[in-house]
């Protein structure tokens, strides 16, 4: 919920953009109106805990604790007695290892986790996904100011149809599972992108129509990929193996301001090159996991066995180092067991 609210946040502020652009044109002006408002983003280390989740994937078991206490005495939430049992477990094991009772649990350093195969082969495929999606995602913008109409307003147009989009990702992909709507999204974000530039100009507004379809798709596989690559590491090492791929798949925005050139040889051509890319991610979202019925991974272990979900865990797979398990039941005014 909360990143879909994000999302939605976020689509809002970058349509605004292309509004106030339109208002304020030269562009001094317009840097210091849009770039002034994110000197509160410095005060967020102050209003932000960590994520539960991480600071148990890293033994920092009495902040996690802490933080839970923090949620639920927000929430007017009271703790079962189960719950409270297991925190004060959690944090009696943390001032243990801090005195020296017991040795923290081994962690793996990243390259030892990409010896896994299949752990490198997801990083691979996520890379190749990323860079299609962000090519496609980011091309589109950019070349938004080309389609027929206002360009200010087309720009505005083509982020805002990100919030229903990004309404419609939160109801499909609990429902649908995470690979078909992906590739149903960027196999249509293909006929639209390709249709759009044939259509004559004198039915413009068909044409401008389907680019905001096929926008649309784009954004719908952008927001799931995020989704499916979030799921299939494992939490000791999840989002330094997301950055890696979010990286090399950002070479796809640092070609994706070229492809306005591409108008000097034909018109409507960078919504073809668009579309043929959109391809990329509709292929390769089949060689990954199906992640929607299954638990996120806590170690190379579980991530590997994403891909046979019903695979028992060996004898040997007992010696990873394994993330605590907190499943915390809460009531609104009275305690369940």
């Amino acid at each position: 919920m909360f990143s879909c609210i994000a999302d939605i946040l976020a689509s809002i502020g970058s349509a605004s953009f292309g509004l106030i652009a339109w208002k304020v044109p030269y562009w001094r002006h317009l840097m210091r109106a849009i770039y002034a408002p994110l000197l509160v983003v410095v005060f967020y280390i102050f209003l932000i805990d960590e994520g539960v989740r991480w600071l148990l994937a890293h033994n920092k078991n009495h902040e996690a604790v802490r933080v839970l206490n923090k949620v639920a005495k927000i929430n007017n939430i009271q703790l079962s007695k189960k719950a409270q049992q297991m925190l004060t477990k959690i944090a009696g094991d943390s001032k243990s290892q801090e005195a020296g009772e017991s040795a923290p649990p081994e962690r793996l350093h990243l390259l030892s986790v990409l010896r896994s195969k299949k752990i490198l082969l997801r990083v691979l495929l996520i890379a190749g996904c990323f860079f299609c999606c962000t090519f496609v995602y980011n091309g589109t913008i950019i070349n938004s100011t080309s389609v027929s109409g206002n360009k200010y307003l087309n720009f505005s147009a083509l982020l805002l149809v990100q919030v229903p989009t990004r309404i419609i990702t939160a109801l499909t992909l609990t429902r649908f599972g995470r690979k078909a709507p992906i590739c149903v999204a960027y196999t249509l974000c293909c006929i639209f992108f390709i249709s759009s530039a044939f259509i004559p100009k004198s039915i413009w507004w068909a044409s401008v129509l389907f680019y905001l379809f096929g926008k649309m798709c784009s954004s719908y596989g952008v927001f799931s990929m995020y989704v499916v690559a979030m799921e299939v590491f494992p939490t000791t090492s999840r989002n330094s193996l997301t950055n890696i791929a979010n990286t090399v798949g950002r070479v796809g925005s640092v070609l994706a301001p070229q492809t306005p050139l591409l108008e000097k040889y034909m018109t409507g051509l960078p919504s073809v090159v668009f579309g043929l890319v959109a391809l990329g991610p509709a292929m390769l979202a089949l060689l990954l996991p199906d992640t929607s019925q299954s638990a996120l991974p806590d170690d190379v272990v579980d991530a590997e066995n994403l891909d046979n979900p019903h695979e028992e865990h060996t004898p040997e797979s007992e010696n990873h180092d394994k993330v605590p398990r907190l499943s915390v039941c809460v009531t609104s005014g009275k305690e369940t067991q």
